[in-house]
């Protein structure tokens, strides 16, 4: 595709992707091109022996090599790789025609790191309509724009982990990379920006940082202008817009309760207690949401004595609409999922069943991301 017209084609099968580093961010962008049939390869650096993730037994995040094994696959399937020496003329030669030949280049390489690499240049002048994006932890420019980060401490720094745990406890992180997820998305949104409308731009700097702080509209929104501060605890319901809401616990586990509009005379048809409607805390809005511990004593018994699945059927049917907290066993075997072949199947280097990872959460009649392969990456030689 480089120096064609891309045209209005949806599907990227003519797009060719150079992904560089070995930030989660990048490595989650170049995958979302790849879902949508982007040939991305991977440049990984051969005198580490390729990736951090191929390599580390037990890292400081305590991360086993099953575990980084696992993620490196669902990263990578699909993908090509290239392993060469940054430091020496040859490599340098062969990473500037790659990236010559690529419509699209991600890196995660910091601005002290692209010039250490000589690349700074070679990004910032791409030829003709090429597209880059930088997925780092702060972007490009500014008092942090060399620093690296682990995701959490992008969480706690972005502002999400002070709305992530009990309220009388500390705050929490998920275990997850949702950081470095947010940051991909956002990187791979830059790149079909750039390869649709060429005059929006060439040249994308995705800070993951900044990227957290965009999804926390509300909580900014509620301080700056009315100074309410969000408290950790059950969540936003709880304290902006009124209570019951959040997690609660039942006979099997979680559901997560939600009114949203719905009248609260169904929380009593729910639990069996139609007479709870004349209570003073089901009469009063303002009152539950200042003594919601005193509200949860009049459900909570209900709640415990029933399973997540006739809790959440039943508020259904009264329109309230609650949802299951889904272990990862139960996610696999969702029903809604498996209707919309949500998931895939990946091989994993090591493993003698394929692993399950998300695949495109939409669908579009244009493109079969069935016809999409995603092989294991080879290891470098």
């Amino acid at each position: 595709m480089a120096g064609e017209a891309r045209g209005q084609n949806t599907r990227l099968s003519d797009v060719v992707a150079v992904e560089l580093g070995e930030g989660l961010a990048a490595a989650y962008c170049g995958r979302w091109l790849r879902l949508h049939g982007a040939t991305v390869i991977k440049v990984e650096d051969a005198t580490t022996g390729g990736d951090r993730l191929r390599r580390e037994d037990l890292t400081p995040d305590g991360w086993r090599r099953s575990e980084r094994r696992s993620m490196f696959a669902a990263l990578h399937a699909g993908k090509e790789n290239v392993s060469l020496d940054y430091g020496s003329d040859e490599g340098q030669s062969e990473l500037h025609d790659q990236i010559f030949r690529a419509d699209v280049v991600i890196s995660s390489f910091t601005r002290d790191e692209l010039l250490e690499r000589g690349l700074h240049e070679a990004l910032f002048d791409l030829p003709g309509d090429r597209v880059a994006v930088s997925c780092t932890p702060f972007g490009l420019d500014g008092p942090y724009a060399d620093y690296q980060a682990t995701d959490e401490v992008l969480l706690a720094y972005g502002g999400s982990m002070s709305t992530l745990g009990q309220s009388k406890g500390p705050p929490r992180h998920v275990r997850v990379p949702m950081a470095d997820f947010v940051g991909g998305v956002f990187g791979f949104q830059s790149a079909l920006l750039g390869l649709l409308n060429p005059a929006a731009g060439r040249y994308f700097d995705v800070s993951v940082a900044d990227c957290l702080a965009a999804n926390l509209e509300r909580v900014t929104m509620f301080y700056s202008h009315l100074g309410l501060i969000h408290l950790r605890g059950h969540g936003m319901h709880r304290h902006f817009a009124g209570h019951p809401g959040g997690l609660y616990p039942c006979k099997d586990g979680y559901v997560m309760v939600a009114m949203a509009g719905s009248p609260i005379q169904m929380m009593a048809l729910l639990v069996e207690q139609p007479e709870l409607e004349e209570h003073p805390l089901f009469q009063d809005r303002l009152e539950r949401h200042r003594r919601p511990d005193e509200f949860d004593e009049l459900i909570l018994p209900w709640f415990l004595e029933h399973e997540a699945e006739e809790i959440v059927t039943k508020a259904h049917e009264l329109r309230m609409p609650f949802g299951y907290v889904l272990r990862p066993s139960e996610l696999l075997t969702d029903a809604q999922l498996a209707h919309r072949q949500s998931l895939v199947e990946v091989a994993v280097p090591g493993l003698d069943e394929p692993a399950r990872m998300p695949g495109l959460p939409y669908r579009y009649r244009e493109f079969d991301a069935e016809g999409v392969a995603l092989d294991p990456l080879e290891t470098p030689q």
